[in-house]
């Protein structure tokens, strides 16, 4: 009766190097032997109002990093002032 395979018995198959491998083929033909599956494959594209609400998302994010510099200027420059004190209190 053949034993069933353990958890450190996948562990072990999984733990060598991936990077060995990888020093010895381009990113393409690593890709392939690591991850193909002879299956079918299929690409998808990203619907065009979901790439417009993501660069407006980036663009709000990236104009709002001003704000969030300064409140870790002003929390970083005095952390014991009476305001950043009162802040942190809890509110009852």
């Amino acid at each position: 009766m053949a034993r069933a395979p353990s958890l450190s018995d996948a562990a072990a198959r999984t733990s060598r190097p991936h990077h060995v491998h990888a020093e010895r083929t381009n990113l393409a033909g690593y890709l392939a032997a690591r991850f193909a599956t002879g299956g079918p494959v299929s690409v998808v594209e990203p619907d065009s109002a979901d790439e417009r609400g993501f660069a407006t998302f980036l663009e709000r994010y990236v104009a709002a990093l001003p704000v969030e510099q300064a409140a870790i200027r002003v929390t970083h420059d005095a952390p014991n002032s009476l305001a950043t004190k009162r802040s942190l209190q809890p509110q009852v």
